[in-house]
């Protein structure tokens, strides 16, 4: 079985070949595009294309104003593409240029035949002064080009976040989405920009919109095993739960890409690591498909079910058996080997200090009354010693015996009180224990 491609292709792509998204270098669409257009530029001097263009160059106002009396005409696009002069403005960021030619009576909201306006052209190359000046004079925040990006979603991409916030604060709507359903966080995750991310966090963006896929920001974290965006996103509200239009959750996308420290922040969180696609695979199978060691570590650790069986009835083991991964005799091994007896969760879960495994541990059978070895310690004494509060209290609800007594006459509060885990001892004292036991 091979993982599909498909989510992060989908992510990921180029734009369909639009270059001037493709980089956070500034653009400089408007001199080659003149060039094409007026070749004769660099032999008259007095041409008004190229008086505009050393204008923009070196934001020279007179040169400007030359080139409009030398028969600059700035109600006309001066490519073919459609671009004008206050594009060409807002593309070098030059604002006293854009505020001459809005006064001469240029719409501030003009666009090209693709949909790019010039506040479009300022925010790709994070004009930020330009972008202010044309927003004061106007410029429509929700307008969108031929592939349904806002604003707001070009300057999440690029992370740019200084841009970001201006069109935010101006009234832009954080949640419009392009054709595909992708947000400006959505693109901000795939792009790897932190403080982006951050910015809409802040801004109330709704976490939980998802693509024409079925893909939150939280899944498409989660697929490219971006642990603090994963991280960020579940601490601001996101939704580890939700299912892409495959049934698969963020969790089961992280160990199908043998991510071990998103799952583990996933885990952190309480996602179910037992959710299931369509096809009834859990995320531990996808783990052993592929030959993710370290995510099978994970998973079973945390207490995933090595014996689930899919739709067809296969187990994770019978996927790694059947696997031509080159990890498949330490996959195999792993499958067989780590622990899954409820003592083995239990001592793990204390180690780790994860009530989750030592819950799943009670859940599965430990013996919370009778004694762990042969020096008559219980499960309650283990936890008092560790000094893990949790396990104490758990096990205590589960029915353990706060009076129990090793062969030497020690009870849980005196492990807790010999290690000095003054939590633990609280716990126990509250749980009524006899303070005034004595060992042997």
């Amino acid at each position: 079985m091979h993982r599909s491609s498909v989510l992060l292709a989908s992510l990921l792509l180029s734009f369909h070949g639009i270059s001037y998204l493709s980089t956070n270098k500034p653009t400089s669409l408007i001199p080659q595009a003149f060039a094409q257009n007026h070749p004769n530029t660099n032999t008259a001097p007095a041409n008004p294309v190229q008086l505009y263009i050393q204008a923009l160059q070196n934001k020279n106002i007179s040169l400007l104003h030359a080139a409009i009396n030398a028969g600059l005409d700035i109600q006309k696009p001066l490519t073919n593409d459609g671009i004008t002069a206050l594009m060409g403005a807002a593309e070098f960021g030059y604002t006293d240029a854009i505020k001459l030619l809005i006064e001469k009576g240029l719409d501030v909201n003009q666009f090209t035949p693709d949909g790019r306006t010039p506040l479009f052209f300022a925010t790709v190359n994070n004009r930020t002064e330009a972008i202010a000046a044309l927003i004061k004079a106007g410029a429509h925040l929700e307008v969108i080009e031929k592939n349904g990006f806002t604003p707001l979603i070009i300057a999440s991409f690029k992370g740019h976040t200084e841009a970001m916030k201006l069109l935010i604060h101006a009234g832009a709507n954080v949640n419009a989405t392009d054709k595909e359903n992708r947000t400006a966080l959505a693109w901000a995750v795939a792009n790897k920009h932190a403080d982006a991310i951050a910015i809409l966090i802040k801004a109330g963006i709704n976490l939980n919109l998802a693509n024409k896929l079925g893909s939150t920001a939280l899944i498409i974290a989660s697929d490219m095993g971006y642990t603090e965006a994963v991280e960020s996103l579940i601490q601001a509200g996101a939704k580890p739960e939700l299912k892409d239009n495959n049934g698969c959750t963020a969790l089961w996308w992280a160990a199908a890409n043998g991510h071990a420290d998103t799952l583990k922040a996933l885990i952190q969180a309480g996602v179910n690591i037992e959710a299931i696609n369509k096809d009834g695979k859990t995320p531990l199978m996808l783990t052993a498909v592929h030959g993710h060691t370290e995510a099978i570590k994970t998973l079973i650790q945390a207490g995933a079910n090595i014996e689930a069986k899919d739709k067809n009835g296969f187990t994770a083991l019978d996927y790694a058996k059947a696997s031509e991964s080159k990890n498949k005799q330490e996959v195999i091994y792993l499958l067989t080997t780590l622990p899954k007896e409820p003592i083995d969760l239990f001592v793990l879960g204390l180690k780790n200090k994860d009530i989750k495994l030592v819950q799943k541990a009670i859940a599965n059978g430990l013996d919370v009354k009778g004694d762990l070895n042969k020096d008559g310690w219980t499960a309650l004494m283990v936890a008092a010693q560790y000094g893990h509060t949790e396990a104490v209290n758990a096990l205590i609800q589960a029915g353990a015996n706060i009076e129990a007594k090793d062969k030497t006459g020690w009870t849980p509060l005196m492990f807790a009180a010999d290690n000095g885990h003054t939590e633990a001892i609280n716990a126990l004292i509250q749980a009524g224990t006899n303070i005034e036991a004595k060992a042997k």
